[in-house]
């Protein structure tokens, strides 16, 4: 795609990996889409969403291909979601470290516009660490991804 774009001139995609590491379990089940082929071409799709409308567009096509989506199926989808908003922080590392949810990021005038909308619960401690002080108990996985999915979409 980015060698077309760079033939006509156009400004190249990029791709920024979010590494994300919360206490979640979250796959395609076997019993849900069939081993093989169709699977890597799952995930491939997945990996290749960059916006919510591509991330939800994919989900309507896989309901449609394999059915209700199962919860641990659901779990790698909201964690794709959190990924595609962080992104646009300029977020790069999402982990937890001692009683905290600590933001890695790029861009430190996009994330101090973050702290502005969530007040003292953000705090940045240097120049490529913010630390965020969830309402969710950190051993809660599903809670904190849901949390930080709603705050990171706030913008």
């Amino acid at each position: 795609e980015n060698a077309v774009r760079k033939m006509k001139n156009q400004p190249l995609r990029e791709h920024r990996h979010v590494q994300v590491e919360l206490p979640v379990s979250a796959w395609f089940p076997g019993s849900w889409v069939p081993p093989g082929r169709h699977k890597i071409e799952t995930y491939r799709k997945l990996s290749s969403c960059q916006t919510p409308s591509e991330l939800n567009d994919l989900r309507g096509e896989l309901e449609d291909r394999f059915g209700p989506i199962p919860p641990e199926a659901a779990r790698l989808l909201d964690l794709k979601e959190l990924q595609i908003a962080a992104g646009q922080w300029q977020i790069n590392e999402i982990r937890l470290e001692d009683g905290f949810v600590v933001f890695g990021y790029l861009d430190g005038l996009r994330v101090r516009r973050l702290q502005n909308q969530l007040g003292k619960r953000l705090r940045i401690v240097d120049r490529k660490s913010a630390y965020y002080v969830a309402q969710a108990e950190i051993g809660d996985g599903e809670g904190l991804l849901s949390e930080l999915k709603a705050v990171l979409q706030s913008n």
